[in-house]
């Protein structure tokens, strides 16, 4: 990266780049998938090989919290505060979570906000799938594994993040968090799988699901600009639908 940008510049350099590379792998996934020939037995032998889910799972980790932690620790060009680490209360305060330090006090009222819009989110849901029962749309609903869902919970929590920090540090927190959500929405929007997902009404569920984790992960950030509750409250979200 060249030190010529100053940081405020580099850092739209880094959300551009994520953009454009999950455009990229959309794209091409897409074009693959939808190949006669050659490329698509390669692609059905990929799909059948026990050792692609470590794989696949590896290189999202790698592009959700690899490339803002590259950001943030290596070039130092994202702020603490736009991101939501907060200190833990018994932490000392240190100049990488300087902007927000909190107290026992700070974090049990942050809790109460995050189990509050927890337990409303879960409620709404429930009535919006009972509403997609009764329009003859079901779809299997499976406890994950705990770790599953903390491991999702960590991915879409951190891109989420990354996306939301520059808006924040132009237009402010109300604003800001809505527009990363934009850029969030715009990025899926490009996504020729979920057009094919909003088509098939099995996957009604998971995008309503999808949806619901992120307006509360907003929601929790508003109050509490914590990460760490978002990823807790995303993590039990996540692990009860089975999402």
């Amino acid at each position: 990266m060249s030190n010529d940008l100053a940081p405020w510049e580099e850092r739209w350099v880094w959300l551009a780049g994520s953009l454009l590379l999950a455009c990229l792998v959309s794209w091409i996934g897409w074009a693959i998938r939808n190949m006669g020939g050659r490329p698509q037995k390669w692609y059905g032998m990929w799909r059948t090989w026990r050792g692609r889910p470590w794989i696949e799972h590896t290189v999202r980790l790698l592009y959700a919290v690899g490339i803002p932690t590259t950001a943030l620790f290596w070039r130092g060009v994202l702020k603490e505060g736009a991101l939501g680490l907060k200190a833990f209360p018994w932490q000392q305060v240190t100049a990488l979570i300087h902007a927000l330090p909190a107290t026992w006090a700070d974090w049990v009222q942050d809790a109460l906000w995050a189990m509050g819009l927890g337990i409303i989110m879960m409620t709404l849901v429930a009535l919006a799938q009972r509403q997609l029962s009764r329009a003859g749309i079901t779809s299997r609903q499976t406890r994950r594994d705990i770790t599953v869902s903390l491991r999702e919970a960590a991915i879409h929590e951190s891109h989420w993040a990354f996306y939301r920090e520059p808006f924040i540090l132009l237009w402010g927190t109300e604003l800001g968090v809505w527009a990363g959500a934009l850029l969030v929405l715009l990025e899926a929007a490009v996504n020729p799988a979920r057009w094919t997902d909003l088509r098939d009404p099995t996957h009604s569920r998971g995008l309503l699901l999808r949806a619901a984790l992120a307006i509360c992960s907003g929601l929790v950030f508003l109050l509490t600009q914590n990460f760490w509750l978002m990823l807790l409250t995303h993590t039990l979200l996540g692990w009860w639908w089975g999402e």
